[in-house]
């Protein structure tokens, strides 16, 4: 048995909307619950289609020891205040200095969060997180499918698994998948080899429905190639309202450190061979008259 700290902080960022999140947008939540922070959040987010739910149940049922921290949300918007930002981040931050020793942590994230003060505000989170707890303890977070990956958040943790459908519908199972991931890493004592490539181009929104195509055949794929080589894999289509420099669409994937180089190989194909391929129809279903 593992004790893992919980913790989320879930923010879609429009940087082009007029209105900023404050704190109070996150009290209210806007369909997600409130803040909370401690213990009350299992109880917050318990039975709901959400990535911290099905991380919860997940290590619960693998039997590990769970401390919470803090968990928000609040609806897409502008940046999120500094107020806010700080309120938050930084009590999250607090309650898990206060739960050391910890074996890990798993955070509910969305991966397009900005902030009045942090282009990427995921990647300054997992930042100071990662100086919390040191270099040794495993770091998995779940991310929304509109998430804009960046270096730090690649850098700031040990995994990551994203939503594979859009409309969202599997969410808690996400949370779920990243859980795995922790576990897998606890249980073995090592870390996962991770993979990130980014693609040079955005897409709007409704061509990443994944009920159509071109995302339908790109997750099908996606899972194809995660079953078939024994690794997890991501495909993020990126949040093209979030203006800042890393904005954009990425894959990613993990596997156990003998796999690193079969991981890099698998990622660099899919990147080059599937999801490059597809990116005429992105453009062809939005922009281009049939």
């Amino acid at each position: 048995m593992a004790r893992i700290a919980i913790g989320g902080f879930q923010h879609e960022t429009n940087t082009f909307a007029p209105s900023p999140a404050d704190y109070a947008a996150f009290e209210a939540g806007g369909g997600w619950p409130g803040v909370q922070y401690g213990e009350p959040l299992f109880a917050a987010v318990a039975g709901a289609n959400i990535p911290a739910a099905g991380a919860i149940d997940a290590l619960r049922a693998a039997g590990h020891q769970l401390v919470g921290t803090a968990w928000a949300a609040a609806s897409p918007s502008a940046a999120v205040t500094e107020d806010a930002y700080e309120r938050i981040a930084g009590e999250l931050v607090k309650r898990l200095r206060e739960a050391l020793p910890v074996d890990g942590v798993y955070l509910d994230l969305h991966g397009a969060m900005v902030s009045a003060r942090f282009d990427d505000g995921e990647g300054d989170l997992l930042r100071r997180v990662r100086e919390v707890v040191g270099p040794r303890v495993p770091v998995a977070a779940s991310l929304d499918l509109h998430c804009n990956f960046t270096r730090a958040m690649f850098e700031g943790a040990n995994a990551f698994v994203a939503y594979r459908t859009y409309p969202h519908v599997d969410m808690a199972e996400t949370g779920a998948r990243a859980a795995r991931l922790l576990d897998g890493m606890l249980r073995a004592g090592a870390p996962l080899a991770g993979a990130w490539r980014t693609l040079d181009f955005l897409t709007g929104l409704p061509s990443q429905c994944s009920f159509i195509e071109p995302c339908r055949s790109i997750y099908a794929d996606l899972a194809a190639l995660e079953t078939k080589f024994g690794v997890s894999l991501s495909f993020t289509p990126g949040f093209p309202m979030a203006d800042f420099a890393e904005c954009g669409m990425a894959v990613f994937g993990y596997g156990a450190e003998a796999d690193w180089q079969r991981t890099e190989e698998l990622l660099t194909e899919y990147r080059d061979l599937k999801t490059d391929r597809e990116a005429s129809s992105f453009y062809t279903n939005e922009f281009l008259p049939e």
